[in-house]
């Protein structure tokens, strides 16, 4: 069973009940890091500014408290049997770090970030259902399945529809 470190704990106190339950269940069966909930309005103001977010304060769902989104990254122990720790954020020096680090190419080390994010997203909308809760996560926005159709990935994002 796995653990929210200190910052991860931080994150979910300003979470709303429902992303709590759904955290709290997934952190059971998947290593996951939380890395944000609530924002002020600064940080919203900046994250539009610099394209991160597509949304004005006080428009977007962290921007709610508690906040009705939370940016998750999966936690990654080991990979190709060399121990990185380290929660997967997609981000290109990541991947090229990874990659130089295990020795695989930076397309592999992306196409398997994209398979930890696929399991996280699994275990979030079990989680989910499991709860009654529905979500919206930022690589399908519309909620249609196609995630081809859209302009703008974000994908730790996840929140919930209401």
């Amino acid at each position: 069973m796995f653990s929210f470190g200190r910052r991860s704990k931080e994150v979910r106190d300003t979470l709303c009940g429902e992303l709590k339950a759904v955290v709290d269940f997934a952190i059971q069966v998947y290593d996951i890091s939380l890395i944000e909930g609530h924002r002020d309005q600064e940080t919203q103001d900046r994250y539009f500014a610099t394209g991160v977010s597509k949304v004005r304060w006080p428009n977007g769902k962290h921007n709610t408290y508690p906040s009705d989104a939370v940016d998750i990254w999966p936690y990654v122990t080991n990979l190709a049997g060399i121990r990185v720790s380290t929660a997967l954020s997609g981000h290109p020096d990541q991947i090229k770090a990874l990659a130089k680090a295990t020795g695989k190419s930076e397309k592999r080390i992306w196409e398997l970030t994209l398979q930890e994010y696929a399991t996280m997203k699994g275990v979030l909308m079990a989680a989910a259902k499991m709860h009654g809760i529905e979500l919206r996560f930022g690589d399908d926005w519309d909620r249609d399945h196609d995630r081809l159709d859209q302009s703008f990935i974000d994908l730790p994002h996840v929140e919930v529809v209401r």
